[in-house]
């Protein structure tokens, strides 16, 4: 008996492109298992910030203890707020990037806010597809909108700096998108 194929992965990403621009649309990599367990853990974190703030407010301790708990929650509450963006951009989050004669812009998405970059087409050099870094687990962790635009799949030079797109887009897919951009706008082939 002969086993069937696997289906080929088809990937996330979509692309449109009218008479002026090509604009490719990311959404941002569901990853269950950790959506799961971070919506548990932020459980704990919210009861632990319960408890810091009543102690703060009911005088649980003084001078250096005070100082000690008013530094510690500043921490707890950054570190719960950049889990839950994270778990708002694995939700609702994309990267849209639009690419037309004269520019390149990316734009990082998690419904009314978005973080932006503007690049022109003539500054832009060696466009390529990087693989991404693994961890010790096999995947590297998730990628977030607050994510320096330095990450992605799809790299190219900027002046002296290096921008991406594609935040947690495999390599494969990753060449397709680099195929479609330098088909429509061969100056950025690499």
């Amino acid at each position: 008996m002969r086993d069937s194929f696997d289906a080929p992965l088809l990937g996330r990403t979509k692309v449109t492109e009218d008479v002026n621009e090509l604009k490719i649309v990311v959404p941002a990599r569901k990853r269950l298992f950790y959506m799961a367990f971070t919506t548990a853990w932020l459980g704990g974190w919210a009861f632990g910030l319960v408890a810091a703030l009543g102690a703060l407010f009911t005088g649980g301790g003084g001078g250096f203890a005070f100082g000690f708990l008013l530094f510690w929650l500043c921490g707890w509450t950054l570190g719960g707020l950049a889990i839950i963006t994270t778990l708002i951009w694995m939700l609702v989050g994309f990267e849209r990037i639009t690419i037309d004669p004269e520019g390149l812009r990316i734009e990082r998405r998690i419904g009314p806010i978005a973080r932006k970059r503007l690049c022109a087409l003539s500054h832009i050099q060696d466009m390529r597809v990087v693989e991404q870094a693994s961890s010790g687990f096999g995947r590297q962790g998730p990628q977030s909108w607050h994510t320096g635009f330095s990450q992605g799949a799809v790299q190219f030079d900027y002046g002296r700096g290096t921008l991406a797109f594609g935040l947690d887009v495999d390599a494969g897919e990753g060449k397709d998108i680099l195929a479609q951009i330098t088909r429509r706008f061969p100056q950025l082939a690499g």
